[in-house]
């Protein structure tokens, strides 16, 4: 996908991890989008300015993951760039912005998920 001049285009994505069934919901401005699944990703289309990512995923046995003020994703998007966040369960869950030579090759492996509705 090619970025528009006029908004910025955000990649995020989730490798894959040994429980395949499981998924994680990514926030964008506390608003839930989408339900990543492990092995895919998300292209976001977004306004240029101050965005912020969050997460929540349940894990077996159940209890949350989730991201706070503290530990969720802040940016401040520029217009017409092109940004890669990786969310990773190894160690400490949370989302990292990525460089687009390390995610592309990554992503090409991985499938699309489908935002929230």
């Amino acid at each position: 996908m090619v970025c528009p001049s006029d908004k910025a285009l955000v990649y995020v994505y989730w490798g894959h991890w040994i429980v395949h069934l499981n998924t994680v919901e990514i926030y964008v401005n506390n608003e839930k989008r989408i339900r990543l699944h492990t092995g895919g990703y998300y292209p976001f289309l977004l306004d240029a300015g101050p965005v912020t990512f969050g997460y929540w995923q349940w894990l077996i046995p159940p209890y949350p993951i989730f991201s706070n003020d503290k530990n969720s994703l802040k940016l401040t998007l520029e217009a017409g760039k092109t940004y890669y966040l990786a969310y990773d369960r190894y160690g400490v869950a949370g989302l990292t912005q990525i460089d687009a030579s390390i995610a592309e090759n990554k992503i090409k492996n991985y499938t699309l998920s489908q935002e929230l509705k």
